[in-house]
């Protein structure tokens, strides 16, 4: 009977993602054992293992350079959805780790998430870099549902969308608006992501403050610090002493 209840594997279990095939979908579930993790101000991220049931899918990237080259805001967009079976209550959400993940206990973020409640949930892998990235699907409210999920790998657009005219990330036609991509620095708190993600610009200092679900970083451009470099800045972690965690924390930054 207990296998019974934990037989939700993907079908397929894993899939390589590339120019050629750039649409990947797949099926889990039925769910009928609720994993309500990550759990408030003591997991990172969630628990997956014998008493916390998960889906894992293993997704292979594989594109070329010069696909990133031709494609600079190219990104992975991975869509959870389903039909709730139930009272309309169901909840699953969806994270994406970077290389091959097995059992979590809940000490390790997602640098990809979607865990708002909502259907469907979607997470963007962007910057692109090939590699073994697994997906996790957590069923919160179950009631056995079959999920479904999508995976694409898409161009992106020359612009940031939504303002006609907005320029593209870092080189674009001199006088156009235009935005810069500053990444965080791998394996730290400021790279996983959020979907209320705060920030900060002080024009007096010129420096700009993140905050990520609870860990705050201060982000200096380089051009305070000499001759602009594209792209460049200093990341420093400014979080609370005494908590990094929230409940839907807001950031601040006093601009004087």
């Amino acid at each position: 009977m207990m296998l019974a209840m934990f037989s939700f594997a993907a079908t397929p279990s894993t899939g390589t993602l590339s120019e050629s095939t750039p649409v990947l979908q797949y099926d889990a579930g039925p769910f009928t054992v609720a994993n309500a993790t990550p759990i408030l101000f003591v997991d990172s991220g969630p628990e997956c293992g014998p008493g916390q049931p998960c889906d894992s899918y293993k997704l292979n990237v594989s594109v070329s350079s010069q696909y990133l080259i031709a494609n600079p805001n190219a990104l992975v967009k991975v869509t959870l959805y389903w039909s709730d079976t139930g009272a309309g209550v169901s909840d699953y959400d969806l994270y994406v780790f970077k290389g091959d993940v097995g059992d979590l206990d809940g000490g390790t973020q997602a640098p990809y998430q979607s865990a708002s409640g909502a259907n469907p949930e979607v997470a963007s892998i962007t910057p692109i870099q090939a590699g073994t990235y697994t997906i996790k699907i957590v069923p919160y409210t179950p009631s056995a549902e079959t999920v479904h999920v999508r995976v694409e790998l898409l161009a992106g657009s020359g612009g940031a969308g939504g303002f006609p005219g907005f320029g593209g990330a870092d080189a674009t036609a001199p006088g156009k608006p235009r935005y810069q991509v500053f990444e965080a620095p791998a394996g730290t708190s400021a790279e996983p992501g959020s979907g209320e993600f705060n920030i900060g610009f002080n024009p007096a200092s010129g420096r700009i403050m993140t905050m990520n679900a609870g860990p705050i970083w201060r982000l200096t451009p380089a051009e305070k610090f000499g001759k602009p470099e594209c792209c460049e800045a200093l990341w420093e972690d400014k979080s609370s002493l005494t908590t990094d965690t929230g409940v839907d924390p807001i950031l601040w930054t006093d601009q004087k």
